[in-house]
């Protein structure tokens, strides 16, 4: 109990003097805190005072400054006649200068657009026009080779009337129209890979002649080579070629027109102004020659491959 005691007591000495250790720091640095704010404020203070001095200072030289100012603006006006309003005026006139060169350039901008949209109408008034001139100068061409149509057309027919009114006056009949085609029947192909042809009408020894249709053989035989027909070979006759009568019409733009028309023979055009001359031209040798078979009786060539006959019998 009794070493309880002693160490309970040496702990509260131990205590009590930390505390006043404690306390005396405490105030130590309490003070300490004290002597930098004194010595802060009185920085604070100095500094104030300076500032105080430099405005009054300062104001000081500013109304020195504008007395002088003043003094030296009324001696240039009164003694040397100076401007007083002349800075001003010089800004001014920059400021105008500056909007004139504005204006100026938007001026031009706009100046150069109406003349782009000018030249552009021009240039497409200028297309429109030449398109509408030389649609009317197509247009007067093909006026100018109708009338010269019509006009061959015109003296062609007439040429074709007088030239069949004195042919049939002479003893000729005129061609009837082409009859209708007649019916065939074709029937069965008389062999493999045979092909129909239909029959036509033609015009020989001065009648329409049907040439019956058959079945053509598109075969190659040996060396003859070429197409069999399975029908009846056509009638072939010599045709003296006639002579040829060219026609001229004298009026303002020149037609010439080509016509068998026997020599000696005068057309009249009823309808038709101006002169028309007919001079009749000699035959070619070639268009008045007959027809002559080139093949020689003679050849010693071997005869040509002889073709079957398919028909039936």
């Amino acid at each position: 109990a009794r070493l309880e005691q002693e160490q309970r007591v040496r702990v509260a000495a131990e205590l009590e003097t930390k505390r006043a250790r404690r306390a005396v720091e405490e105030d130590k640095e309490r003070a300490r805190l004290l002597v930098i704010e004194e010595e802060r404020r009185a920085r604070l203070l100095v500094i104030e005072e300076e500032r105080r001095t430099r405005l009054v200072v300062i104001e000081r030289e500013r109304t020195h400054a504008l007395r002088v100012r003043g003094e030296y603006i009324a001696w240039l006006v009164g003694t040397c006649s100076a401007d007083p309003h002349r800075r001003a005026r010089l800004e001014e006139e920059r400021i105008e200068r500056e909007r004139l060169v504005v204006f100026e350039r938007e001026e031009r901008t706009r100046r150069t657009e109406l003349e782009r949209i000018e030249r552009t109408r021009r240039t497409v008034a200028e297309r429109e026009e030449r398109t509408r001139r030389l649609e009317i100068e197509q247009e007067r061409v093909a006026q100018v080779k109708r009338e010269r149509e019509q006009t061959q057309l015109e003296i062609a027919f007439g040429v074709r009337t007088q030239l069949s009114s004195y042919l049939v006056n002479a003893g000729a009949r005129l061609r009837p129209p082409r009859p209708v085609a007649l019916v065939e029947v074709a029937g069965t192909a008389p062999f493999d890979g045979a092909r129909w042809e239909s029959g036509t009408w033609s015009w020989l020894q001065g009648s329409w002649q049907w040439r019956k249709g058959g079945w053509v053989d598109s075969v190659q035989f040996d060396a003859a080579g070429g197409e069999s027909y399975v029908r009846a070979p056509a009638a072939v006759r010599e045709v003296e070629a006639a002579p040829v009568v060219t026609t001229t019409r004298t009026t303002e733009a020149a037609t010439t027109i080509d016509v068998n028309i026997p020599a000696g023979v005068t057309i009249g055009v009823p309808g038709v102004q101006g002169s028309i001359s007919i001079g009749v031209k000699p035959a070619s040798r070639a268009a008045s020659s007959k027809v002559r078979d080139h093949r020689r009786r003679d050849s010693k060539d071997p005869p040509p491959a002889r073709v079957r006959d398919h028909r039936r019998r």
